[in-house]
């Protein structure tokens, strides 16, 4: 019972932190294709 329990807990913890990863990740582009914009504006 209680291996189930810190089962369930870790595979919660893996699936926020994967989902937190693609969220940054989905940052990280957003602002790159925003700074190459700007640097294309620029020049």
């Amino acid at each position: 019972m209680l291996f189930t329990i810190t089962t369930i807990i870790l595979l919660k913890r893996f699936i926020i932190a994967s989902v937190m990863v693609g969220f940054l990740q989905n940052i990280g582009g957003i602002f790159i294709k925003f700074f190459e914009f700007c640097n294309i504006t620029t020049t």
